[in-house]
């Protein structure tokens, strides 16, 4: 049994994608092109949502420190005889 293609299952249209990128290269410079357009409004929205990750890995990697940190300084005040 064959497996449906993804871009099938979803709606997306492969040839028409690619025909309407290829056919905003061979546009004048001057002109932009709804394609020219779609394609950096996605790189734009892409770059942003891999900022923002930077951003949240980082702020959840202090967060999980400072706990590891909090934890150990509680284990080794118990350890202290007084």
């Amino acid at each position: 049994m064959k497996e449906t293609p993804f871009y099938l299952v979803h709606g997306w249209d492969a040839q028409s994608m690619l025909r309407a990128m290829s056919l905003s290269r061979k546009r004048g410079s001057g002109r932009k092109s709804a394609a020219l357009t779609w394609r950096r409004d996605v790189n734009r929205q892409h770059e942003i949502g891999l900022a923002m990750a930077k951003e949240y890995q980082a702020a959840e990697n202090k967060r999980r420190a400072k706990e590891h940190s909090d934890a150990l300084s509680g284990l080794e005040k118990a350890a202290v005889p007084c």
